[in-house]
């Protein structure tokens, strides 16, 4: 007897447990976002990422430096996330969360704001990257200019 795929009982069980990871957008990003267009086609984009936010993905980075951090007294990766916390340097933990939200958080700016970039962003941090405060942001970038050819079809026949 032949058995096809799919007709063992353990083989559908695995595949309904298998999970998919999907990328989530930070929620409420685009609130405080102020966008400038300067006539020579520059864009200047201010955008505030809120403590909420960054407070998540805090604590993730935070729970994947754990798994990797080598505290006397405990195995490897088998630290308590909180004596962690208290022992890394925090400038890589700020270093990390910037590195996950800035793209998306920019990403998504450019789609409220419709903007269709032609260069990468120059991206600067305003302020200081304070633990409980919003983190503030400024990307400068440029669009193709629009051109109006004007009625050129005559212009060219004549």
């Amino acid at each position: 007897m032949v058995s096809e795929p799919g007709n063992h009982k353990w083989r559908n069980n695995m595949t309904d447990t298998t999970k998919k990871t999907v990328k989530k957008t930070p929620a409420n990003t685009q609130e405080k976002n102020i966008i400038e267009r300067t006539p020579d086609g520059t864009i200047e984009l201010k955008m505030v990422l809120p403590w909420a936010v960054i407070k998540k993905e805090w604590d993730v980075v935070i729970e994947e430096m754990a798994k990797s951090a080598n505290l006397p007294g405990f195995r490897k990766g088998k630290a308590p996330a909180k004596l962690v916390e208290e022992k890394i340097d925090k400038a890589k933990v700020k270093d990390e969360v910037l590195k996950k939200l800035l793209p998306v958080s920019y990403a998504e700016a450019l789609k409220v704001h419709n903007i269709k970039p032609i260069i990468d962003p120059q991206i600067h941090v305003d302020g200081e990257l304070a633990e409980g405060k919003d983190w503030q942001l400024h990307a400068i970038t440029c669009e193709l200019p629009e051109i109006d050819l004007g009625d050129y079809k005559t212009k060219v026949k004549a």
